[in-house]
């Protein structure tokens, strides 16, 4: 039995697929299995995959194309590695992911999944907040996803037992809505290092789905909110710039809930902080009054977030005055 399996869908990606099977071939931790479940591409992606002999390739076709969840879904069922690690068929993953992401998962047991950090290919100043601490991401996960997909590493034992999976009631942002039900049972972490080079697809869901993958994201908020007592529709501010008129009510409606929910409840306060600076963000063109407006909340306490995200933050509004 292998210590990991390295799950891999392809669809038609046979621009990429060489490179990216080159780099997790070339890791420097060799005990792993690299299940590729071929999912009904119509390129050659299958013939590039068969030129390999590398016996810890183990290549599955799908009858018929299945499509992302399903195939991921699969592809748990037939890992037989201890850890589940996430790879895309056009991304790079640098030689040490696996192995450092092993030693994370050996040398701390509570810990059920790990994440990296990423570079994307082709932006040169793009920054991602990597979140380390399994307190913190814990709450920041009920208002936004700090994990990037392709680097995760699962215990495949807590998949199994809690019977965790992708659910397809949650398209587009599936992988959002798994990892968030995760860190409210478990340790999620993160490793403060760039050790995947994520590619920039014209066909990615992100760019294609947007709208669809933005509100099933707030959906996901909104229920995650709810269930520790914060009723607060998230999907009722998706603008990408709030007018001001919105953002005094929400600060009325948190100054609200923090009265009621959060006066004796650390979690409430950590969780309302996040979402105050995550709706904030979205008020930073109006400048000077958008980071008066922030401070002036009755719970605003900086110390409970992200430094680095609240300068940036404040930058904006600086910028924009």
């Amino acid at each position: 039995m292998p210590e990991i399996t390295v799950l891999m869908p392809v669809y038609n990606a046979s621009e990429y697929i060489r490179e990216t099977i080159d780099s997790v071939l070339n890791q420097t931790f060799k005990d792993f299995e690299f299940l590729i479940i071929n999912d009904g591409s119509t390129d050659n992606s299958e013939e590039i995959i068969k030129t390999y002999s590398d016996p810890r390739i183990r290549l599955v076709n799908n009858e018929k194309n299945m499509r992302l969840i399903a195939t991921l879904n699969r592809g748990i069922d037939l890992a037989e590695g201890k850890y589940i690690a996430r790879m895309d068929a056009d991304d790079i993953c640098l030689p040490t992911r696996l192995e450092k992401q092993y030693k994370v998962m050996e040398e701390n047991p509570d810990i059920a999944l790990c994440g990296t950090g990423i570079k994307m290919m082709g932006k040169k100043f793009f920054q991602p907040l990597v979140m380390t601490d399994p307190k913190q991401i814990r709450n920041v996960m009920r208002v936004f996803n700090v994990f990037f997909h392709p680097t995760i590493m699962f215990r495949k034992n807590i998949l199994i037992e809690n019977e965790y999976r992708y659910d397809p009631r949650y398209l587009h942002a599936e992988d959002y809505q798994l990892f968030q039900l995760m860190s409210e049972k478990h340790k999620l972490t993160n490793i403060d290092e760039t050790l995947l080079l994520y590619r920039l697809s014209p066909g990615g869901i992100s760019r294609v789905h947007n709208t669809e993958q933005q509100t099933m994201t707030y959906t996901i908020t909104t229920e995650a909110l709810k269930r520790i007592g914060i009723n607060f529709d998230r999907n009722q501010y998706a603008d990408r710039y709030l007018t001001k008129e919105q953002i005094l009510e929400i600060k009325d409606t948190l100054e609200q809930i923090y009265r009621v929910e959060a006066l004796h409840n650390e979690e409430i306060k950590d969780v309302l902080n996040w979402l105050w600076l995550d709706l904030s963000n979205r008020g930073s063109h109006h400048g000077v009054w958008m980071l008066k407006t922030y401070k002036a909340l009755e719970l605003i306490d900086t110390k409970r977030l992200n430094k680095a995200m609240v300068n940036k933050f404040y930058l904006k509004c600086l910028l924009k005055k």
